[in-house]
């Protein structure tokens, strides 16, 4: 199973049809976007044209508390779903489908853009919700910094000279990531020593995305970690174009 996760730049208006390739391309079983805006309109809607393009036919629309939405599109019937956003400054897409024996829950998330103390209240919330037994994976773009990328001593003053606060004011903060791996959650990346940044692309029209990181994560549970074939972050003249962000991919077995 191929289970993408990817932030498009403003619902992909411009790009759909590459995304569409980047679904075949990379056989994608389950994409989770961030960033749907407008999905949800028109007869046929943007969320209902790349379901059948794609075969992606279940899916899961996130309306949410901005114009920011979530998306989640798989192959796999979907056993149950909800959509979080009490809490939430986006919204939270939360999805169970079959994996072998067991059961897998998807969550489909975009952490605010504001600050890390705001983005730790969510990740304090998303904890309460997840029950932490089962095999699950926390997905997204999570706008926060792992402190285990090691960033250049000098990233910190050069955000500040660009007058960017959300990773920090006086030191770069982890709090988030952190606070997720102290509760056993797993940084699939780090565990397999596959760490890529995910911002910025040649797309890129953001200006947070003032150097390379890695904003884009895959967490999953332990129960989980035994199915994890690998984790990509694809990067070509694809998802070059597509969007802000690149994508990431995990493989199940």
């Amino acid at each position: 199973m191929r289970i993408a996760t990817y932030n498009l730049f403003e619902g992909a208006q411009d790009t759909l049809p590459l995304v569409q390739d980047f679904v075949a391309q990379q056989d994608v079983d389950v994409l989770c976007v961030q960033e749907a805006n407008g999905w949800n309109d028109g007869l046929p809607s943007q969320l209902e044209t790349l379901a059948a393009e794609t075969g992606l036919n279940s899916y899961v629309y996130g309306d949410s508390n901005t114009r920011f939405k979530l998306a989640t599109l798989l192959r796999l019937p979907i056993l149950r779903s909800q959509v979080h956003t009490d809490g939430f400054w986006h919204s939270a897409v939360q999805t169970t489908i079959q994996h072998g024996d067991e059961t897998l829950d998807l969550w489909n998330v975009h952490l605010n853009p504001g600050d890390e103390d705001s983005r730790l209240a969510e990740a304090t919330l998303l904890t309460s919700l997840v029950d932490m037994d089962k095999p699950t994976i926390i997905m997204g773009d999570f706008n926060s910094l792992n402190e285990s990328d090691k960033y250049p001593d000098e990233l910190i003053s050069n955000l500040a000279l660009q007058g960017i606060k959300k990773f920090g004011t006086d030191k770069l903060r982890y709090d988030v990531t952190a606070y997720f791996t102290d509760k056993g959650l797993i940084d699939v990346a780090a565990l397999l020593g596959k760490r890529q940044t995910t911002v910025p692309t040649p797309a890129n029209r953001d200006m947070y995305h003032a150097a390379n990181m890695r904003l884009d994560y895959m967490f999953a549970t332990a129960s989980l970690i035994k199915s994890v074939v690998g984790i990509e972050v694809p990067k070509d003249n694809l998802t070059d174009a597509i969007s802000d962000h690149y994508p990431v991919i995990l493989t199940l077995v």
